[in-house]
Formats: C-alpha cells, structure tokens, sequence
C-alpha cells in the first residue's frame, strides 16, 4: 500500500509539471521568435549552450571559435534579450 501510494504521489507531479503539447508547441514558437532578434552567431551560442546542453568548448569546436568567443557572445544575447524582455513589458 505505501508503494502505490508512493507511486500515486509520483504520477500526480508528473501531470502537474508536463505541459499540454500544445503548451510546448507555443512556448517554441515564442522562444524562435525571441531569438530571432539576435545576430545569428549570438543565436547560435544561445541555442548550443542553453537550448542544446553542449559546453562552452563543444560550442567553440562546432563554430569554429574561442572559448573565450563563445562566452563573450553568450553574455552579449543574454543582455540583449533582457533589454527586449524589459522594453517589451514596458509597452
């Protein structure tokens, strides 16, 4: 009984947590039009890196650049999505 129980609990926060596919199918949509406004190498470190899990060295192998590269255009996209998050909740 403690086990179904157990189970039970396990089953209930997956339906909880797993968003409806036409959730996801939206919230992909959103994120492509928000990359969109990247310069394409910012677009591709951010989708590498954040999207993809890859590290920072398999990013700079893949694109043909520095680590170093890598990080600078990471942190460039970050600031600018923010500053887009941000103006857009101003409007």
């Amino acid at each position: 009984r403690v086990r179904s129980s157990a189970a039970s609990d396990v089953y209930k926060r997956q339906e909880i947590f797993e968003a409806p596919a036409d959730d996801i199918d939206r919230s992909m949509l959103d994120l492509d039009r928000h990359l969109s406004i990247l310069p394409q190498g910012q677009e591709r470190v951010v989708r590498a890196l954040a999207l993809d899990g890859a590290t920072v060295r398999a990013t700079a192998e893949k694109l043909h650049t520095s680590e170093g590269s890598v990080r600078v255009l990471y942190h460039r996209a970050l600031r600018r999505l923010t500053a887009r998050a941000r103006s857009d909740n101003a409007d």
